[in-house]
């Protein structure tokens, strides 16, 4: 590569897109952007970003890459500009860019360009100097004030001149350039527009006209150069690094006093209020994990290991999830899918077997069961369904009303309720282990639209009955259900209620006892409205949802106000229980360790019900000493390694309710109106859930809660740059990038802990040299720290494969590596207030063992001692000699 100097993401860089453009960031922040654009007829808009590529030439000698493309022209019926694009790293002298602009046919239009943006907010007061045959000289506005700023003929524009952060723009020849402020248009940006068309808005441009500009961009100080994000690669230095294999078939420390066992010995679990309690009025808060695909079916040598791990671990409730997956083997219906049946009709009875003694071992060690229903099915011909070859898994969402579709997911659902457990004797209806179930994931009306025939014309001839018996007027065209009317929002509404209610009463009618849900996720409010009929309500979020399995944002979750408890707060209403029964910051995330506690800590705040990450695993082959899938935790240090005190903090109630309840209240005027509201455009989501308790209200403004809001009224200012629980456990900084929780039996720091001078909690002081993060101390016993005889410190940070390789921007995954899993060791200063006399602290291994004795002194009440490289791990035990 031509720039050779080691890549720095906090110094300015250039990043070129897939589409040509330019990006330009600074200390990560994007801020400049350079590219084509058009404005059609009536000022209608497209930029690079929408363009087809026919040709990218990939890096060629090191230093240039060359695109071939065209951008359609809006307001145009069709017609494009073709361009030819050179971007070239020139080190020192700057980015060169070099357009050639070719219209192959007359075309009508406002005006073609090159602009360059900038942010105004970072270089507000600075000068910009436009330099032609006259110079002339503007200020960088704070607040807009003019539209136009400036617009006159120049060789070169300096940006910010002497300013470390400003650059000098020139062009090969004269040119016009239109200094344009955007915040007028609702933008933040000023805009150095080169317009390229010397006519007047609206008028042709003549069929073969051919442009050529080149630009040079140059900074004030260095610029790194980021030709093909995907092409350069990098792997973080693991030099200091150490192996850490946590085993798939025991745990270091054991918290499994938290179980009580068997499961279900305090009978079936029920609603009351917005509460789980147990038939003999026990209540219980649910921490756990999912099982995926062939995960569900271990041998019973695995289920017995299993079970115990996860108990010692601290879980109590297991979902079940893609048991139904065709593309799992085994799944429910196929033990070995390489001996595919021509039907979803019956369990295979090995596959069942299985299932069943992993349940029966999950129940003997105080484990529940979430028993998922329809997931990932793939209805085949022998089914006896209609277009069974184009319906997409779990048939969405045509499950939801078809009657056959129906009636399937009620055999399915009969044929698992009923069937006896050998290994515990009972029917799965009769056993109380089994606690919670749902009627279809992330399935509905809403998200997934009906236009596949034949269904499609049998939901509209429903509508049309619906629309004679409301009064209202269908056009006789056929009925276009992706386009969410008020009328058809209120009917799919109903259809989706609908739904939910009749396979409540059906499964109430074969002996159903447990609490049921209908779809579980965070969707819009029409979808939210129509699961007041179930028991409770389930949701579903991720930071950082890999795209195509390997590409990430890998942003850290605690440096921004919104975050992933906004979008699952909307999914609880008022006056329910409520569950989340996936959450994640998947691998390989770099920064994924701040999310487990976080999680533990705002759903104990907001008094949630019940938790389970997705996923423990999608199989069972064993043994495993590397990540294999960016949402299998079983063996991840910066996840399950942090179940411990997330399952204390959640289940043993370390962190406690907030003290005030806040609602959201929506009148139905909301719940129906199109566009449908989603949990994205209420800003009175945004880091509410961290601040107090929160819940959606419907219909009905809310009694007796503290606060009620509007969709738009803010708790949290927009200005604000952190966030306090109003019970004085919680505290989270955007700005900082920390977050704390500060409780008698678990005190905790994550994000970037070490960037900070210090940690200050009560009894706890932390002084982290590691720049990013968790450290967390709680109680193994019934006795607060600081007068607990045996503490569990936890402290882990970043976990990468051996040999794992990120592109440049430690943005997408080029290679998985290999085993074992190393991690980063976090070097602390520890001092911690204690009673308890003679602790003692010892390196915990993997594998429970202990690695070695770590000094401590004693100073003034003070455990002090410090955590390192030496440890070789993420736990360490301090237990009276």
């Amino acid at each position: 590569m031509k720039n050779q100097r080691k890549f720095d993401k906090s110094k300015p860089y250039a990043l070129v897109t897939e589409k040509g453009s330019v990006q330009f960031f600074v200390n990560e922040i994007a801020l400049e952007n350079a590219g084509l654009s058009i404005h059609g007829a009536g000022w209608t808009y497209t930029s690079q970003d929408a363009a087809i590529i026919e040709k990218d030439s990939g890096i060629e000698n090191g230093a240039t890459r060359r695109f071939t493309g065209n951008l359609s022209v809006p307001a145009a019926k069709g017609q494009q500009m073709e361009f030819t694009e050179s971007v070239t790293d020139g080190g020192e002298q700057g980015l060169e860019l070099h357009y050639r602009i070719h219209f192959p046919e007359a075309v009508p239009l406002n005006s073609y360009q090159v602009s360059v943006t900038i942010k105004p907010e970072r270089l507000q007061g600075r000068k910009l100097m436009l330099i032609g045959e006259e110079t002339e000289e503007i200020t960088i506005p704070a607040e807009y004030g003019s539209t136009q700023l400036a617009y006159q003929p120049v060789r070169e524009v300096q940006v910010a001149p002497g300013n470390p952060e400003g650059f000098t723009l020139t062009v090969d020849e004269m040119s016009p350039l239109l200094v344009q402020d955007n915040r007028a248009y609702g933008s933040s940006e000023i805009e150095l527009r080169f317009p390229l068309h010397q006519r007047g808005a609206g008028e042709e441009v003549p069929s073969g006209e051919t442009v050529e500009r080149q630009f040079r961009l140059r900074y004030n100080q260095p610029l790194f150069v980021i030709l093909d994000k995907d092409a350069m690669e990098d792997q973080t230095d693991t030099t200091d690094w150490v192996p850490f294999v946590l085993p798939w078939d025991d745990a270091p420390i054991d918290i499994s006093f938290l179980n009580e066992k068997p499961a279900g010995k305090h009978g079936f679990l029920t609603v009351q209020g917005d509460r789980f309690v147990f038939e003999d009025g026990t209540p219980v808060k649910f921490w756990g994990t999912c099982f995926s695909a062939g995960a569900n079916f271990p041998t019973h040598e695995q289920s017995e290991k299993i079970a115990r791990r996860l108990s010692k671990f601290g879980v109590n409730i297991v979902r079940t999830h893609h048991a139904d997956a065709n593309w799992a083997s085994p799944n429910i219906f196929q033990f070995d899918r390489n001996k595919p049946k021509d039907n979803t009709l019956s369990f295979d009875p090995e596959s069942l077997d299985r299932f069943d003694y992993l349940l029966h071992c999950l129940k003997r060690e105080g484990i529940y069961i979430y028993l998922d229903q329809l997931v990932h099915r793939k209805f085949k011909p022998g089914d006896g369904v209609d277009a069974s070859d184009q319906l997409d898994n779990a048939a969405k969402p045509y499950t939801n009303f078809d009657p056959r579709l129906i009636e399937l997911q009620k055999k399915f659902s009969h044929d698992l309720w009923t069937h006896v457990n050998p290994y515990t004797g009972l029917t799965y209806k009769d056993d109380p282990a089994i606690a919670l179930m749902e009627f279809a994931n992330e399935n509905d009306l809403f998200t997934q639209r009906v236009t596949l025939e034949p269904y499609r014309p049998r939901l509209e001839e429903r509508y049309r009955v619906w629309a004679r018996e409301h009064g209202i007027e269908v056009e006789s065209e056929s009925v276009d259900f992706t386009q969410f009317t008020a009328p058809i929002l209120r009917f799919l509404h109903e259809v989706q209620r609908a739904y939910y209610q009749e396979m409540q009463v059906y499964l109430r009618s074969i002996g159903v006892k447990v609490p049921m849900t209908g779809s579980n996720w965070s969707r819009n409010l029409a979808l939210l409205s129509s699961l007041q009929v179930t028991d409770y309500t389930d949701s579903h979020s991720y930071w950082d949802h890999p795209k195509q399995w390997v590409e990430f944002d890998n942003r850290p979750m605690v440096s921004s106000s919104s975050n992933v408890f906004a979008a699952l707060s909307f999914n609880r209403i008022l006056g329910k229980p409520f569950f989340v029964s996936e959450w994640d910051q998947p691998w390989p995330n770099e920064w994924r360790a701040e999310h487990p506690l976080a999680m533990a800590a705002v759903a104990a705040f907001q008094d949630w019900n019940g938790l389970a990450t997705y996923t423990y695993r999608h199989n069972t082959s064993v043994p495993v000493d590397y990540l294999s899938g960016s949402f299998e935790t079983f063996n991840d240090p910066a996840r399950f390694g942090l179940f411990y005190h997330a399952a204390l903090i959640f289940r043993r109630g370390d962190v406690h309710p907030a003290e005030q309840t806040v609602a959201i209240y929506h009148p139905e005027n909301d719940i129906f109106k199109s566009p449908n509201p989603t949990p994205w455009q209420i800003q009175s989501l945004l880091a509410t859930a961290e601040k107090h308790r929160l819940a959606m209200a419907l219909y009905e403004s809310p009694a007796n809660v503290d606060k009620f809001l509007s969709s738009n009224e803010r708790m949290i200012t927009e200005d604000a740059k952190e966030v306090h629980s109003d019970t004085g456990e919680l505290y989270r900084s955007w700005e900082k990038r920390i977050g704390v929780i500060d409780t008698p039996y678990t005190k905790a720091a994550y994000g970037f802990i070490g960037e900070v001078e210090s940690i200050s909690l009560r009894g706890l002081n932390l002084h982290v040299r590691t720049p990013f993060a968790t450290v967390a101390v709680s109680s193994l016993t019934d006795k607060p720290i600081a007068e607990s005889y045996r503490i569990l410190l936890t402290a882990v940070g970043r976990a990468e494969n051996t040999d794992f390789r990120y592109n440049i921007l430690h943005t997408k995954k080029l290679d998985s590596g290999r085993g074992p899993i190393l991690i980063e060791p976090i070097e602390a200063n520890i001092k911690l207030e204690t009673g308890a006399s003679n602790l003692k602290v010892w390196a915990i291994g993997a594998d429970g063992q202990r690695i070695k004795s770590i000094p401590v002194k004693a100073v003034d009440g003070r455990l002090v001692f410090d955590i390192g490289k030496d440890g070789r791990t993420i736990y360490y035990l301090m237990e009276k000699e």
